[in-house]
């Protein structure tokens, strides 16, 4: 993709302000079970897609490892979450009955 001068703007002066502001730190999310295994699902739904590749999408499967990991504490969630990487497993909306 290629970004118009604007967006390049936009860009360069969103990346200043997180230096300057966030200055390293680290952002602490809590969220609950429910909320990290749709995260995880989401992110897994989006790195599979072809187009999807660079380096934020490097970042995103490290967290995405990274809440699979702390979600797979027992057989039945480690295979829960390694599903999201198989689209043989993806469902229909309307199938499963999520509007």
């Amino acid at each position: 993709m290629v970004l118009n001068h604007r967006q390049a703007d936009l860009a360069d002066q969103a990346l200043a302000d997180m230096a300057r502001v966030l200055k390293g730190s680290k952002l602490v999310l809590e969220l609950d079970g429910i909320a990290c295994l749709t995260l995880l699902g989401n992110l897994q739904l989006a790195l599979r897609h072809p187009a999807n590749r660079g380096l934020s999408s490097n970042i995103a499967l490290e967290i995405a490892r990274r809440i699979e990991g702390h979600l797979s504490v027992t057989p039945a969630l480690r295979a829960l979450c390694a599903m999201g990487w198989r689209p043989e497993f993806d469902q229909d909306p309307d199938d499963a009955g999520i509007h």
